[in-house]
């Protein structure tokens, strides 16, 4: 059985929200107690990425950073949701 990946999409957010590191270790923690073996992070803000792998490092967790959420599907293995939409 596969392990789960996790994409977290920030691609829209505009601005660092410097307090959201916090929140982001719990998260990063509680999914890797989950099961979870791999992170996948879609910003093109450079401080996201870079709070978000300091972050993976103090979790333990391997992470990815990518610019773009297809890329990210394409990382994960998944299908990208409009790939769906479109099959249907």
């Amino acid at each position: 059985m596969r392990r789960p990946g996790w994409i977290i999409d920030t691609s829209q957010l505009e601005d660092f929200e410097p307090g959201a590191v916090g929140l982001g270790n719990d998260w990063f923690r509680a999914f890797k107690n989950a099961g979870g073996e791999k992170v996948v992070f879609v910003s093109g803000l450079a401080t996201a990425r870079m709070a978000a792998m300091t972050i993976s490092f103090a979790a333990r967790l391997p992470l990815v950073t990518c610019l773009t959420y297809a890329e990210a599907c394409a990382r994960l293995g998944v299908v990208h949701a409009a790939r769906v939409d479109a099959q249907t």
